[in-house]
């Protein structure tokens, strides 16, 4: 009986195991895939601006301004998405929020094209903004999932983990971008980063986990 228990026990922490690393490796992904562009997409609006005849310091106050309302945005709108996963569930709207940000990423070496200082500020600022939504649905899903599968006695060590991923990825992240912009070019390196959440969409669809009766969608 002893032997039978401990060997549930451990089958349970597996099966667990999984879907945490899971969800990891779908964080790691999505923030990577953003903040690779992240740090790309304001050289890319200073450089823009500034050929459009802006002043270089008022390039880097706008530019201030415009990060200031991503991350802000991508907070705030956390909120909500949070409660929509709850009526709605975890993954469809972790799915969305990496395909929702890769489209928008995708869609910003087109702003090159535009003219004008206000143009231009204005469609990176919506890619960016939209960048953001899906930033605050992919990252309140991803939180509101680990606390769903993990069990009281693991749930500090599964927010790590993924915790782990994301501050990663925050550093990874930027330098990758840096890397690629240096390599190959600007553009090529939001195509990558569109890449990289769109993969992480396909890594949200993988299993199923059934425990003690119960059906969990995992990442």
């Amino acid at each position: 009986m002893g032997k039978e228990f401990i060997k549930c026990k451990n089958s349970q922490k597996f099966s667990l195991a999984r879907p945490i690393i899971g969800v990891s490796v779908v964080t790691f992904l999505s923030y990577a895939g953003e903040y690779m562009a992240y740090t790309i997409s304001l050289v890319w609006l200073l450089d823009l601006l500034t050929k459009n005849e802006v002043k270089f310091s008022e390039a880097q106050a706008i530019i201030g301004l415009v990060s200031f309302a991503y991350l802000i945005g991508s907070a705030v709108l956390s909120i909500p998405f949070g409660n929509l996963s709850d009526r709605f569930g975890r993954r469809p709207f972790a799915i969305i929020g990496c395909v929702v940000a890769g489209i928008a990423l995708f869609i910003v070496p087109t702003t090159s094209s535009l003219s004008g200082s206000t143009n231009i500020l204005i469609g990176i600022s919506l890619l960016l903004l939209i960048v953001g939504l899906g930033h605050a649905t992919y990252t309140a899903s991803t939180n509101a999932y680990v606390g769903d599968i993990a069990s009281r006695q693991n749930i500090g060590r599964a927010y790590g983990l993924v915790q782990l991923a994301r501050y990663t990825s925050f550093s990874f992240g930027p330098a990758l971008g840096g890397i690629v912009a240096t390599l190959l070019s600007r553009e090529l390196t939001f195509i990558i980063s569109g890449a990289l959440l769109m993969v992480g969409v396909t890594r949200t669809q993988i299993n199923v986990l059934v425990i003690k009766g119960l059906v969990f969608d995992l990442f």
